[in-house]
């Protein structure tokens, strides 16, 4: 049996030049299909992951009116310090609804949140920002790391400084946060919010009912309004 076996295999067709370089293509294709398979099938840019999770969730076409930056996401907001994305996010508006994606691989998901006739929040859910804020104290000035959840603001007028004060209630327990908001341009804002103590879900501020104000550059009132947070619908 094993001499008939190996006179079959002496006998198997011998591969050119040619012939061994398209099987090393095709066996290189499918191992990086098989990886993209494991990753949930990426597409190469933001904006496209972003509409094939809008078309997979039956989601209309919407516009894009905020992009994670792609190289070192980092943001510089107008009016503050650069921050640091930990995570991928892509939101388009479309009538009265926002829809957020989340951008992670096989562990994208798209949420859609509902949105106000003015400035209107929207929680980017799952992921963090991080941001070094510089403190000053008598020892002198330190840096002081923070990595916390945040939600943008859109629709929101030209303003020099805002402020948005959250009250929520988180599994039996009150909250109360105060965050300094930073301009992203083209009505975009974002604020970030101490998370609770212990361990909590990325949804945590979902929910609570929050006081935003705008101040103009001498510091006079521009914009007073209070809402709740939406939750995912």
């Amino acid at each position: 049996m094993k001499k008939k076996l190996k006179a079959l295999w002496s006998r198997r067709p011998r591969l050119g030049r040619r012939g061994k370089t398209v099987r090393n293509l095709l066996l290189t294709l499918a191992l990086a299909v098989f990886v993209w398979a494991q990753y949930g099938y990426p597409l190469p840019t933001a904006e496209l992951e972003f509409r094939r999770l809008e078309r997979t969730n039956l989601l209309p076409r919407s516009e894009i009116v905020f992009t994670a930056p792609r190289s070192t996401n980092d943001l510089k907001p107008k009016n503050g310090p650069a921050f640091t994305l930990w995570n991928r996010w892509v939101v388009g508006t479309y009538g009265d609804r926002a829809a957020v994606g989340y951008l992670e691989g096989k562990w994208s998901q798209i949420d859609v949140f509902a949105l106000n006739d003015g400035p209107s929040p929207v929680p980017l859910p799952l992921g963090h920002v991080g941001w070094i804020e510089q403190v000053e104290s008598e020892q002198g000035v330190h840096s002081n790391p923070h990595i916390w959840p945040s939600l943008l603001f859109l629709g929101m007028p030209e303003a020099a400084r805002g402020e948005l004060v959250l009250d929520v209630t988180y599994r039996e327990k009150d909250y109360h946060r105060v965050s300094e908001g930073w301009d992203l341009g083209d009505g975009v804002w974002l604020f970030v919010l101490e998370p609770p103590e212990s361990s909590y879900s990325a949804d945590w501020y979902q929910g609570g009912s929050y006081a935003l104000a705008l101040c103009r550059e001498d510091g006079s009132l521009l914009l007073e309004q209070t809402g709740t947070i939406p939750k995912a619908e």
